[in-house]
């Protein structure tokens, strides 16, 4: 009987030439999804989408240990240490909208959201929007995450008259507000230490 150690295995996958890394993250288009974004994207060209007054909006979450990926560029041979903070494993989600006029609102969460919570941030969130832009002057993006697009999330902007951008699925990538969480971790991760959630 074979007896294989996992160091023989990996020893033995590197003689044979096989390199030894990591799989990178990332989103399963389908070709309905690709499809989708397509028609969307040309659907935007041909209305003139008016980038100018939408609200996009997000969330992120913030780590005591450090962002969740850290990678960057080092001598060959050297080894690489990554700093990890002492309190690993707590965690900040911030919920954040970027107005046309750049102004970037900002709201905590406190641990997990359901539509209901959703709903009771989004009724302090409105007025907001409707003093600073104008009822009716803007249009609101969020991603289809399941709490967004629930019977009662649909009913709020009913209500309060929200119009809501039409957005793809599994498109992170579209959504500039992206841009904006990675400069704050830049800005929260470089060269700092938090012994709590509330110092981070």
């Amino acid at each position: 009987m074979l007896n294989l150690t996992t160091d023989s295995v990996c020893l033995n996958m590197k003689q044979l030439g096989f390199v030894y890394t990591h799989a990178k993250q990332a989103i399963l288009l389908t070709r309905k999804y690709k499809q989708r974004r397509e028609a969307l994207a040309k659907q935007w060209l041909k209305d003139s989408q008016p980038w100018n007054i939408t609200v996009f909006s997000d969330e992120k979450k913030f780590n005591l240990d450090g962002p969740d990926n850290w990678s960057t560029y080092t001598d060959e041979g050297r080894k690489l240490y990554r700093k990890k903070w002492q309190m690993g494993g707590a965690s900040v989600m911030v919920w954040a909208m970027l107005l046309p006029n750049l102004t970037l609102h900002t709201e905590r969460l406190g641990g997990s959201i359901d539509s209901d919570l959703y709903v009771q941030m989004l009724s302090s969130v409105v007025p907001i929007l409707n003093n600073l832009l104008g009822r009716d002057s803007y249009i609101f993006q969020q991603d289809n995450a399941p709490i967004r697009t629930s019977e009662r999330v649909r009913d709020f902007y009913v209500e309060a008259e929200v119009r809501v951008l039409e957005w793809p699925a599994r498109s992170p990538d579209l959504n500039i507000i992206e841009n904006v969480w990675s400069m704050l971790s830049s800005i929260v991760y470089v060269g700092k230490q938090f012994s709590s959630t509330n110092d981070l």
